[in-house]
């Protein structure tokens, strides 16, 4: 128990000392992760959230993907580079997406740490599956990194004597978060919403086997580019 001037705090009391303290600390964990990408504007202070178990949304987790791929740099995701009207006419018009200036938010130290463990996740771990599933051009393995997840979210009713009264599935999730190579990263995931979610026993293992056989599809991806060739010569006159 607590103490005030020498004398024991009652327990309500250091109860409510120790949930303030509880919520100032989510408020600056919340705004820490909200540099590197949290869509939401507040953090629920739960044992879930601590162990990082929390609501999330697949966009946020691919920019915070983005960020330990670039070495703890955050730059904007742009969707379209740029639009072009009018083509060959005198009102042709060209409007390019302009690149905001990238900041770093997260030491190097820290994206290395966690790149090695989610190869480490790929190659001991829950993403064991995809372990050296996709080869660059000469035939070598591409290094590949994931965290995988599995949620099944149920809402229960809790009687005064701590028995369950009503449990009502709400969702089930299955995500994998994957760095591929330098350059490339994303997310894929299984989601199942409502009562139907009671159904369904999928785990993370769903989301890692369709990145598997999106292989074909993404080792094109990782062919140099090629150099531009010779410019055709023109003519003056």
């Amino acid at each position: 128990p607590g103490r005030l001037e020498g004398k024991p705090l009652p327990c309500v009391q250091t109860r409510r000392i120790r949930q303030e303290l509880e919520v100032d600390a989510f408020r600056a964990i919340h705004a820490r992760w909200k540099r590197v990408g949290y869509p939401f504007r507040s953090l629920v202070p739960s044992y879930a959230t601590s162990i990082g178990s929390s609501a999330d949304r697949p966009e946020a987790l691919a920019e915070l993907l983005g960020i330990i791929s670039s070495d703890g740099v955050r730059q904007r995701a742009i969707r379209i580079e740029r639009l072009r009207f009018a083509e060959g006419t005198p009102y042709e018009t060209l409007l390019a997406a302009r690149r905001d200036k990238a900041t770093r938010v997260l030491p190097s130290e820290v994206t290395k740490v966690v790149r090695r463990a989610m190869e480490d996740v790929v190659q001991n771990g829950t993403g064991r599956r995809v372990y050296q599933s996709i080869h660059d051009p000469e035939g070598n393995p591409v290094a590949i990194g994931g965290k995988t997840g599995t949620g099944d979210h149920v809402r229960k009713t809790v009687g005064a004597r701590g028995e369950v009264i009503k449990s009502e599935a709400v969702s089930r999730t299955a995500t994998f978060a994957f760095l591929l190579g330098d350059r490339f990263y994303g997310v894929i995931g299984a989601y199942v919403k409502g009562a139907e979610s009671a159904d369904y026993k999928f785990t993370s293992a769903l989301a890692t086997q369709v990145f598997k056989l999106l292989t074909p599809a993404l080792a094109p991806l990782l062919e140099p580019e090629p150099e531009p060739g010779p410019k055709a010569p023109t003519s003056v006159g």
